[in-house]
């Protein structure tokens, strides 16, 4: 597991819970290191979840169709463990989190973002792949960190920038 991310989200206009969001973690099958012996897919660690903080109750998954995850629209590709932490961010500033940024073990960098109305049902979080810089061979890339963002203006308009660091540290 990642670090835990005490945090609020939103389940309707003005109802908010209070949740822990993590990730799956690591998956020792990267611990190989000649990279052509590695696994295509990690077999655990490739999850994020969302649980309620005052009953412990898993509330979302990435990976879940059955929670409403991204798996349940087809859509969740994500196959390497997330070993490092998420990002996560409220960019309406409402309150409750609507962005987590994160990236894995296969050096891609993701983006989930979060209903933010009018229905904040989970099951319309979507997941989006923003880069894949896992290279091939000795330029072989691994991510075991959970990514900066930063926001910024240019030309009036703001941008995201993000920022993640890569090694092999098995």
């Amino acid at each position: 597991w990642s670090t835990p991310y005490l945090t609020k989200i939103r389940t309707s206009g003005s109802t908010f819970k209070e949740v822990v969001i993590f990730s799956g973690g690591y998956d020792i099958n990267q611990d190989i290191q000649d990279l052509d012996d590695r696994a295509a897919a990690d077999s655990m660690g490739n999850d994020v979840f969302i649980v309620d903080a005052l009953t412990g109750h898993r509330i979302w998954s990435l990976q879940s169709s059955a929670l409403g995850g991204a798996a349940s629209n087809g859509t969740s590709s994500v196959s390497h463990s997330i070993p490092g932490g998420l990002r996560i961010l409220d960019m309406n500033q409402d309150g409750a989190v609507d962005r987590v940024y994160f990236t894995d073990t296969a050096a891609q960098v993701w983006r989930l973002e979060f209903p933010v109305g009018p229905s904040y049902d989970l099951k319309g979080a979507r997941l989006i792949k923003l880069a894949d810089l896992g290279g091939s061979g000795s330029n072989s890339r691994m991510f075991f960190n959970e990514p900066d963002v930063a926001l910024l203006k240019h030309k009036g308009k703001p941008w995201l920038a993000i920022s993640v660091g890569s090694g092999y540290r098995a």
